[in-house]
């Protein structure tokens, strides 16, 4: 394996154009902001308010938190959205061309997508059944591409599936929607663990790898909307918490901090998650900008071939 230091160097993007579906079309409510896209959709049911000044807080170290979540740590640093009236699809826009940029530089670019091959219905164990809603239900209920994926995220109740997998949770949670959405672009766009289900070490694996990905995105987009982007200073940002998160959060962990990198690079599809990584600026975007995003229904389906355009999936945070 490359050490880190090589991975970490300046060199060059290889950045390739996005590719894919831009078929896409939308429509918008006064309390329901949607983006359908081919098979892709965004939802957030959110309040007829303005946008605030809000902080986007990601640390190195902190607190060890629940199994069954990502980064949640106290603040040393906080990233501001200074201007409330900053154009969404532009801020998205530079984020997935930055992420992009950095995802070429240090991923396998050789990686291919999902075959679109259909899988049988998903059957939910007896304690989801239960509390799935039923539109979720409905989903889960026929065949459907290996490649589709979707997530519904409510103050106390989340769930997310695809490729034949699901997972829920019954009860309040201390995640975001955006790590549920981080668990399924590693489920679309990698051959690596990402549900959270099944054994320990399927679980941490599943754990690291989306928190990985999570803190990539957000570091990216709070550098972007404070004009202090570097992409060496966001990939040693979420090195080092990745390392603590192997070595202190979920020590022991199955393998080490290197090996769990390793695997990272060299499983991702990188063009896949080029094109899809505007759903989750969209989403971290509304996150910060829309008041008490967490009181809401988030609800959101795509497929691996979708690319949506920025300004299509901006409607979300733009009540």
């Amino acid at each position: 394996m490359s050490n880190e230091s090589d991975l970490q160097s300046n060199t060059e993007s290889l950045a390739m154009p996005m590719l894919g579906k831009f078929d896409a079309q939308y429509r918008f409510d006064t309390n329901v902001a949607a983006s359908n896209f081919a098979t892709a959709k965004a939802v957030a049911a959110m309040p007829n308010q303005s946008m605030p000044t809000v902080q986007v807080n990601r640390d190195l170290v902190g607190k060890l938190t629940t199994p069954n979540y990502g980064p949640k740590m106290p603040p040393t640093r906080s990233f501001e959205v200074r201007n409330k009236k900053q154009n969404s699809a532009r801020i998205i826009t530079n984020c997935q061309n930055a992420f992009s940029e950095l995802m070429h530089e240090i991923g396998n670019i050789a990686t291919v997508h999902q075959k679109q091959e259909i899988a049988p219905a998903v059957t939910p164990s007896a304690r989801y059944a239960a509390e799935l809603p039923p539109a979720i239900s409905a989903i889960l209920d026929r065949q459907m591409p290996q490649t589709e994926f979707g997530m519904r995220w409510e103050p106390k109740f989340q769930v997310f599936y695809g490729s034949g997998k699901i997972f829920a949770n019954n009860e309040t949670t201390n995640t975001v929607p955006t790590h549920d959405l981080a668990h399924l672009l590693i489920g679309a766009c990698g051959n690596l663990d990402w549900c959270p289900e099944g054994g320990q070490e399927e679980v941490r694996l599943a754990e690291y790898n989306a928190v990985f990905i999570e803190n990539l995105f957000t570091y990216v987009y709070g550098h972007i909307v404070s004009d202090t982007y570097n992409r060496a200073n966001v990939l040693n940002a979420t090195i080092t918490y990745m390392r603590w998160f192997v070595d202190v959060h979920y020590s022991p962990f199955p393998v080490s901090a290197e090996e769990a990198y390793r695997r990272f690079c060299w499983n991702m599809d990188i063009a896949a998650i080029s094109r899809l990584s505007s759903l989750f600026f969209a989403l971290k975007h509304a996150e910060c900008v829309i008041p008490k995003y967490h009181d809401q229904i988030w609800e959101l389906h795509f497929n691996t071939s979708d690319a949506p355009p920025p300004e299509q999936v901006a409607v979300i945070c733009s009540a």
